[in-house]
């Protein structure tokens, strides 16, 4: 279990550094995934996350008081509805569009009641 925790909170940490730069791709929820791999498999990596400059505000936060910073709150959101929005166009089909609205209202609405805070992003 160690190396897929590993190789997870790894991938996890990529996506979530490239996520800064791509509008589309989260970063918060990358980067607190793989704080818990890491929590679980190299605590010595997880301490180096949780003492970064860039990302132990958003691990603090989120194990200190489960709450995330606003701006990632409203990014998510945001990149949410345009990458569903250019998904709308191609797909094919009512259904297929249905679907991918109600998933899209389910995962704005989970991400908007998630806890936020008022700081800034790092």
């Amino acid at each position: 279990m160690k190396i897929i925790y590993q190789l997870t909170g790894a991938l996890s940490l990529v996506f979530g550094l490239i996520g800064a730069f791509v509008p589309l791709l989260p970063t918060t929820c990358f980067v607190l995934l793989a704080a818990w791999c890491f929590a679980r498999s190299s605590p010595a990596f997880y301490r180096r996350m949780r003492g970064s400059v860039l990302l132990g505000g958003i691990i603090g936060s989120w194990e200190q008081h489960r709450r995330i910073p606003a701006p990632a709150v409203r990014i998510a959101i945001l990149s949410m509805l345009v990458s569903a929005t250019v998904s709308l166009m191609l797909l094919p089909g009512l259904l297929l569009k249905a679907v991918l609205v109600i998933l899209l209202l389910a995962g704005c609405v989970m991400v908007y009641r998630l806890r936020q805070t008022g700081a800034p992003l790092p």
